[in-house]
């Protein structure tokens, strides 16, 4: 899913600027991202009203076209909603998804058109350091020399970051979804829906698919599924930091399941980080891997109960 709506005005910001690419992928990158704009609600329980309200300012002063919804004005727009314990609704009405196999090739070809060479199916087993200083890294396929090297390794961080003598306080955790084809009750479904009372979650997808997560629904005709890890950072805000031993190495890690609706942006904060030790409009800082130690989380001011990542 791609939306702007988050708790921190570090990553409301991020994610403006990523939403704007995927609205204009072929314009601003080159290719086609299939973005759908879908709108999105969701669905909050008394206990967290305050949390929505002083969250949806914070996000429009940015300029997040995002609003509350009384239940009865969630109805109009979700009318499939069962909204008995719901208190509120917040929609965001630019919200949509991507694909993406489709952006990550999009972003391939586009690297390739500017003369990047990229390698798949050959796994790194190690990173290369002479005098303190990365050289390379060691692939089943022998040595790649580097002077710069960007581990965005997900859950696998610490395989690498180990035998450096650095750990990363990374916790892998297993999300699961299912492809439901919808009944004919759901199949004016348009909107993606995000349930704080019960954590589930609904993308509508082409044709009569829903994909679903977090829930079991077992009255539904199931077509698939699959499950993956996040790579769960202790604030649930990613790690995007230098190696605190390693010259010329840098960590991208602990998406905590942001990476995909960040990723345009995230890429060009790693570029600029490594060419000028600083991104250009968002602070880096905020994701420091110290933060942890330091007891400068990069927590929401008003989170929602219940939500691991935000």
């Amino acid at each position: 899913m791609v939306r702007e709506h988050y708790l921190h005005p570090t990553l409301v910001k991020m994610a403006m600027e990523a939403s704007t690419i995927f609205h204009n992928f072929d314009e601003i990158v080159g290719g086609d991202a299939r973005f759908t704009e879908t709108g999105r609600m969701l669905l909050f329980p008394e206990r967290d009203v305050s949390a929505v309200r002083a969250n949806v300012e914070m996000n429009r002063e940015f300029g997040v076209n995002i609003q509350t919804l009384a239940p009865s004005e969630v109805a109009e727009i979700v009318p499939q909603a069962n909204l008995e314990d719901i208190a509120l609704g917040v929609y965001e009405p630019t919200s949509g998804y991507a694909d993406p196999v489709a952006t990550t090739y999009a972003y391939a070809n586009r690297a390739m058109d500017y003369g990047a060479e990229i390698v798949t199916g050959c796994a790194v087993s190690g990173i290369r350091v002479q005098g303190g200083r990365i050289v390379g890294v060691d692939t089943e396929e022998g040595p790649v020399e580097a002077d710069a090297v960007v581990a965005a390794t997900g859950p696998w961080v610490n395989q690498l970051a180990t035998p450096l003598g650095e750990s990363l306080p990374i916790t892998p955790i297993r999300v699961q979804m299912v492809h439901l084809r919808r009944p004919p009750s759901l199949e004016a479904l348009t909107t993606n829906v995000i349930d704080y009372t019960t954590g589930a979650y609904f993308r509508v997808d082409a044709g009569y698919g829903t994909l679903v997560g977090g829930e079991n629904l077992d009255d539904l005709n199931e077509r698939g599924g699959y499950g993956s890890l996040y790579d769960m950072a202790p604030d649930g805000n990613p790690i995007l930091d230098k190696s605190a031993s390693v010259d010329g190495l840098y960590w991208a890690v602990g998406f905590s399941g942001h990476g995909f609706k960040l990723s345009p942006v995230v890429g060009r904060m790693m570029a600029e980080f490594v060419m000028h030790g600083e991104s250009a409009d968002h602070s880096i800082r905020d994701f420091r891997a110290s933060r942890f130690a330091e007891g400068d989380l990069l927590n929401a001011e008003h989170p929602y109960e219940g939500r691991r990542h935000q």
